[in-house]
């Protein structure tokens, strides 16, 4: 409604995405996992099935771009299209309605620490095959995961959870000294505070771009690639948890697989990732990072 009605402009919508994806859910993501168990973030169950899932969805898409005899870097758009995005714009917010806030977030922050570098690293690995590659190398594209503000706060609260856990007694209570504990509640509280910014900043994020006329006479390819995110991410990732993980706890069943259908397709422009796919894109799929964000989000959140 704020862009429709240009109360809000395409820079203070990037500001917005910026203010969001650089210091607000970095900070949210922090909060919520530094307060989990060890145990609780290495979750074999949820990250294999992640893992799985990714790569047969890309290959299938890749054997059906050949079916539909699409050009090589045609190809390489339609297959990485079909897994591409980011749990934190729409993800979280959804986690946390429906899990809780402190458990679904943290859930979806490990969900979005796993499939960050798997989802970045294999289409970075396409792209150089099929696509046109900016004259990038894998290696230093794939490094440039770890520049992304999400993965760097998920890398240091997993440092300090691994800490916590040499801190802790027998039952489980983690002993700090008021030395200690007075200055780190403090900082948790200026992080949550901070944090808390984070849901409602990527959401008008993800309302001011969508943009249902960039679907115009393109709603069967855009469509075919949403479902391969919306229905064949899910049941790829829930039929892992089915046959080979039948025990995991129901929660992490449900982020996991819940977080496919509301991955927000394309990064923010803003951020590293968004601008170099972006600007890597064959000139006839420019497109893609607005329809398909537009299509997806809505459908999105219908499912």
């Amino acid at each position: 409604v704020l862009a429709a009605r240009k109360i809000m402009s395409e820079s203070a919508r990037e500001f917005i995405t910026k203010i969001a994806f650089f210091v607000a859910l970095p900070a949210l993501v922090f909060s919520a996992l530094v307060k989990q168990r060890l145990a609780d973030l290495l979750n074999i169950p949820l990250i294999v099935s992640l893992i799985v899932a990714v790569f047969v969805v890309a290959v299938i898409f890749l054997f059906l771009s050949r079916a539909f005899r699409l050009p090589t870097e045609t190809a390489a758009a339609f297959s990485v299209a079909a897994f591409w995005g980011n749990v934190a714009y729409i993800g979280f917010p959804l986690a946390a309605s429906a899990f809780g806030t402190s458990r679904g977030i943290a859930m979806a922050a490990i969900v979005n620490a796993v499939t960050t570098p798997v989802v970045l690293g294999t289409a970075y690995a396409i792209i150089a095959v099929f696509g046109k590659s900016g004259g990038q190398s894998f290696r230093s594209s794939f490094m440039e995961i770890f520049a992304n503000p999400v993965v760097q706060a998920v890398g240091v609260a997993v440092v300090i959870v691994v800490i916590n856990e040499q801190l802790r007694d027998a039952s489980g209570v983690l002993q700090l000294t008021p030395y200690v504990a007075w200055p780190v509640g403090v900082i948790g509280s200026f992080l949550t505070l901070v944090g808390n910014m984070g849901l409602p900043l990527a959401l008008i994020s993800v309302g001011g771009a969508l943009n249902t006329k960039a679907l115009h006479g393109r709603i069967v390819s855009m469509a075919v690639v949403s479902a391969g995110k919306l229905l064949l991410l899910p049941i790829v990732t829930l039929a892992v948890f089915v046959f080979v993980f039948p025990n995991a706890s129901h929660d992490v069943k449900g982020v996991t697989v819940f977080s496919w259908q509301h991955r927000r397709p394309w990064p923010a422009t803003s951020s590293p990732a968004g601008t170099k796919w972006t600007t890597n894109l064959p000139p006839q799929h420019s497109h893609l990072p607005r329809s398909l964000g537009s299509l997806h989000c809505l459908s999105g959140f219908t499912f």
